[in-house]
């Protein structure tokens, strides 16, 4: 609040699912989460109603996909797998041969199923959409929480009269963890070579 902003996205499903619903109450500002948009987004693709959601364990656990889409479409059967090893990897920056391997354990569980969607409920998996598809039947649509979230995102600030205009864009970065390995990743993942990252210390 300190940098003025006008609006707070989480995009983080974990952060989303853990304190969203706290936070948002204490700000005037528009606080907006990935996992409504990622289940609104399913919603809209599913035809059999069947929708699984891939995430860390503190998503998967904390039931907040189950209940969205349930709010949203009636009768929804939702199939929530945590793949808590496949951020590390990602991270990490691993060759492809672990990652896949990863994905061929974690996924197991969606071959008997009828999910003809997936939600990657986690925004570091779309950089391995390509990979997850591969491992899931080809009927299965990916969806990206993300996209939605960027359209509603728009929405909210066209209607409170917020949205600007232009391609000037000054980007600041900060981070819990180590800010050199940080800007490491980012600069590959947001192809920013001039990218720098500034170390925060949240209080205890």
């Amino acid at each position: 609040m300190k940098k003025n902003v006008k609006a707070i996205v989480f995009a983080c499903n974990t952060a989303t699912a853990a304190a969203l619903d706290e936070i948002a109450p204490q700000l005037d500002i528009p606080v907006i989460g990935v996992i409504q948009s990622g289940s609104l987004a399913a919603t809209k693709v599913t035809q059999n109603g069947h929708v699984g959601i891939i995430g860390t364990r503190s998503t998967i656990d904390s039931m907040a996909y189950e209940r969205e889409i349930g709010s949203r479409l009636a009768g929804a059967q939702v199939m929530g797998l945590a793949t808590p090893k496949l951020v590390p990897l990602i991270e990490s920056g691993n060759e492809v041969t672990p990652i896949n391997q990863e994905l061929v354990d974690s996924l197991q569980p969606f071959a008997d199923s009828d999910i003809d969607t997936l939600v990657l409920g986690c925004t570091h998996y779309p950089l391995i959409a390509e990979q997850i598809q591969k491992n899931v039947s080809s009927e299965v649509r990916l969806v990206d929480p993300a996209d939605q979230t960027a359209i509603y995102t728009r929405n909210v600030l066209r209607q409170r009269g917020l949205l600007r205009t232009g391609d000037d864009v000054e980007r600041e970065y900060f981070t819990t963890g180590e800010p050199t390995h940080f800007a490491l990743v980012a600069k590959k993942w947001l192809h920013d070579q001039n990218l720098t990252a500034n170390k925060v210390v949240l209080d205890a």
